[in-house]
């Protein structure tokens, strides 16, 4: 748990100057910010998961967070960094 906990930590640094940058000493704080909001989703989609995986069984249910979590990252992968477009990714993310 410790490792994903600093894992997360070092991306919202990382996110922090590239898709916050404008926002000045803010920025750390509005990453990092997401970043929980993140560990506070995690179980409220465990539960709706758990629910459509009961009713539907647990491969199709497995497939489908699958494909969303792969549609998010990629998302987030062709999100411009902010020095090429602005502010526009803040609004995104």
């Amino acid at each position: 748990m410790v490792s994903i906990v600093r894992l997360h930590s070092a991306a919202g640094l990382i996110f922090s100057t590239q898709y916050f940058g404008a926002l000045g000493p803010n920025a750390l704080n509005v990453s990092l910010g997401s970043v929980a909001a993140s560990f506070i989703a995690s179980p409220v989609g465990g539960v709706i998961a758990g629910h459509f995986g009961d009713r539907y069984g647990r491969k199709a249910t497995l497939v489908g967070t699958l494909a969303i979590t792969g549609a998010a990252s990629l998302g987030m992968g062709l999100l411009p960094p902010m020095t090429r477009s602005g502010s526009s990714p803040r609004y995104f993310w």
